[in-house]
């Protein structure tokens, strides 16, 4: 956000969260923040505006359809519209405003291919065409207007690229590094897979680009 980077969640530990703290590239400091209502990890997070959005997530009893929202001005939580799907360990983006979350762990420990949108104008969710196959930790982007999901726990090389103008998945290059829980960044037009894991390995160093 325009603010800083937040840090919100997670479970050093073992221990589920609720704190939030905002680095500020300028002073080169930290500071603490509202904290969540509902401790969260594994979740993603999205911008929209002033506000940030984090749809699901695990918490102390699993996976959750929550959906949180925090506005900068105010540093103040509210929760808006569950998601139908609740979820951790998916991915997301936003394209024109809108908030899209793929795959990811259910309640019952399965993988899924849910594919949901969230509009905050509304605060309504619209179910869309699934993954072609479920996957969990995946990394995703946004290129040329398409949300592309790639890899997944089980060292899945495959790329699958949404369309929201025909509600559509594509298939996409294949990752040179089959990985799972990997960082992702945007930048140039181009999509950045940074580390992550894979089944034989804890931790990779390995970084690749999409396009």
């Amino acid at each position: 956000m325009a603010d800083g980077i937040h840090l919100i969640g997670g479970t050093p530990g073992g221990t589920t969260l609720a704190d939030h703290q905002l680095y500020n590239p300028a002073t080169d400091s930290w500071s603490y923040l509202a904290s969540l209502p509902d401790a969260r990890n594994a979740a993603v997070l999205e911008v929209v505006g002033n506000r940030l959005y984090i749809p699901g997530g695990g918490s102390d009893t699993g996976p959750t359809d929550w959906l949180l929202i925090y506005d900068s001005a105010t540093d103040t939580w509210s929760t808006g519209a569950s998601m139908p799907t609740p979820r951790a360990e998916a991915t997301s983006a936003v394209i024109d405003g809108k908030i899209y979350v793929a795959g990811g762990r259910l309640p019952n420990g399965i993988q899924t291919a849910a594919l949901e949108r969230y509009d905050p104008a509304t605060d309504s969710w619209t179910a869309l065409a699934p993954l072609p196959a479920p996957r969990q930790s995946p990394g995703g982007g946004v290129i040329d207007g398409l949300f592309c999901v790639f890899g997944g726990r089980g060292d899945h090389p495959e790329t699958y690229c949404y369309d929201p103008d025909t509600n559509s998945w594509s298939n996409g290059p294949v990752m040179l590094t089959p990985r799972f829980e990997t960082a992702v960044a945007e930048f140039g037009g181009k999509i950045y897979a940074i580390g992550g894991r894979t089944g034989a390995v804890l931790s990779i160093d390995v970084v690749e680009r999409l396009r």
